[in-house]
């Protein structure tokens, strides 16, 4: 009869396993030939329904939780969380080409940040012509730059409608702000939450894409748009303001605000008129940017 061990008590069982049997285990060599008989076993992992939901979009490729940590149900998202977290791929250099340190899979490696979620609530009549009436739960991240720096970001682990009821299947436009979209290829946010549940108010989660942008190392200013696939715009006080990818090939802006539908520009002044809309141009700069 085939033996069910619990997966998480298999350790606790080798006990009954004879001395003889357990040398076999090993996969060592041994001059001696053994010839045993063991029972067939199943291993199947417990199941219990308290168990929190680890993750929230199980068809997305882009998963934090780290393998190497081990099951804590103390613990919210039900791991220890004392591995690195995010993809254990081993290669964190990242493309040559790209800023950022990207899993075996292409994505964007990012370490959770535990007890950091936030909310933007869109449900409100006001909204533009292309924006849904949807209320988004966010999950702060961190992400790093190919020469190790540490960049605050959110991921968006969830989407409700305007009733409050879940969103299935998070649509591409939810996944990404301006900013992710141009320099983090729409698969997260770049924003400054006003939420007293993070940290203080004031403490602006820009800063650090805004610094990166402002050294001029891994994404360098041009002024030969040819040369671009990104562009930046800022206010007078030194930050940013509004995000586009820029496709130099064709000319195209291609660009959306917060979880709006994506638009493409042809040409420069569409992008800027339909961006400045009522706010005075001169009170901002333009600036086109490549990765390095």
């Amino acid at each position: 009869m085939k033996r069910t061990l619990d997966f998480f008590n298999v350790s606790s069982l080798l006990e009954e396993i004879s001395e003889k049997e357990a040398s076999m285990l090993k996969g060592g060599d041994s001059d001696i030939d053994y010839e045993v008989d063991l029972d067939e076993v199943e291993v199947i992992a417990p199941v219990d329904d308290d168990w929190p939901d680890i993750d929230p979009d199980p068809d997305d490729d882009f998963d934090p939780y780290d393998p190497s940590d081990d099951y804590d149900p103390t613990q919210d998202d039900g791991w220890d969380n004392d591995s690195d977290g995010g993809s254990t791929d081993p290669n964190t250099s990242g493309d040559s080409d790209d800023s950022w340190v990207r899993d075996a899979n292409g994505k964007i490696k990012y370490e959770v940040v535990q007890g950091k979620k936030t909310t933007f609530d869109f449900v409100r009549d006001n909204l533009k012509e292309g924006f849904d009436k949807v209320k988004l739960e966010l999950q702060e991240v961190k992400i790093k730059t190919k020469d190790g720096r540490d960049i605050i970001a959110y991921k968006v682990v969830g989407a409700y409608n305007e009733s409050g009821k879940p969103i299935s299947e998070i649509l591409d436009r939810y996944k990404s702000n301006c900013y992710g979209y141009a320099f983090a290829g729409g698969e997260l946010w770049f924003a400054d939450p006003y939420d007293n549940e993070l940290r203080d108010p004031n403490f602006n989660e820009m800063k650090g894409l805004e610094d990166l942008l402002k050294s001029n190392d891994l994404f360098s200013q041009v002024s030969d748009k040819s040369e671009a696939d990104a562009v930046a715009i800022w206010d007078s006080n030194g930050m940013l303001y509004h995000a586009a990818q820029y496709d130099a090939a064709t000319g195209t802006y291609n660009d959306k605000s917060d979880h709006s539908n994506f638009e493409s520009f042809s040409n420069e002044a569409d992008f800027l008129e339909a961006r400045f809309l009522t706010n005075n141009p001169e009170d901002f700069t333009v600036v086109y940017y490549k990765q390095n």
